[in-house]
């Protein structure tokens, strides 16, 4: 007589235990997964942020390389100088370089100032020099999210201001500046709450 082959299988329990084992696997994996994930995106807004400063830094230096001599008049039609600091305005200045691709009948000459509004750091720039009463600039938000920032003038005795032209007294007063004169640097400094502490001088042209 022929004796009967015993299948083999899997117990209930090994069955179990064997589901049991891959869900910690997939549960380890799907882990590691989202860190991985929540890494690349911490980098990549990271990136982006320091890509953030950097062109707002790079809208000052090409601000302040272009600087040209040429006091405006204001929508209050008060004079301000080619350079000024504080006021209605963080910084204000006259610049040239203006690019006019389509070869438009206009001054190539250009007048722009930052402010900060609503936590961010605004770029304004106007069409004409000598403002009308309702003469808008155009507004360009450079950077969000900062917590301060500090813009001061280096003038020919090495001294730093807050102030262009800067403020004296008859206790202070030095040399006086030549009318509508230009700061030797200007120091732009960026406080950030998810950066910190950031600092550039830049040298004006001419000073």
């Amino acid at each position: 007589m022929r004796r009967r082959q015993r299948q083999h299988g899997f117990t209930l329990f090994e069955l179990l235990v064997a589901v049991a084992i891959l869900a910690i696997i997939s549960a380890m994996a799907y882990s590691g997964l989202i860190q991985v994930e929540d890494a690349r995106k911490q980098l990549t807004d990271t990136e982006t942020r320091l890509s953030e400063i950097q062109l707002a830094f790079l809208n000052f230096e090409r601000d302040i390389q272009q600087v040209v001599h040429r006091p405006i008049r204001n929508q209050y039609d008060t004079l301000r100088p080619s350079v000024a600091g504080q006021g209605e305005y963080l910084m204000e200045l006259t610049r040239g370089g203006v690019r006019n691709p389509a070869h438009v009948a206009r001054s190539l000459l250009q007048r722009v100032a930052y402010m900060v509004e609503n936590d961010n750091l605004e770029r304004l720039s106007w069409s004409v020099l000598d403002q009308a009463p309702d003469s808008q600039p155009a507004k360009q938000v450079l950077l969000k999210k900062i917590t301060s920032i500090e813009i001061r003038f280096l003038d020919s005795s090495g001294e730093w201001s807050t102030y262009w032209p800067p403020q004296t007294t008859s206790s202070t007063a030095t040399t006086a500046l030549p009318p509508d004169a230009f700061p030797r640097a200007v120091s732009v400094k960026l406080e950030l709450p998810d950066v910190g502490s950031i600092e550039r001088i830049f040298l004006v042209p001419e000073a």
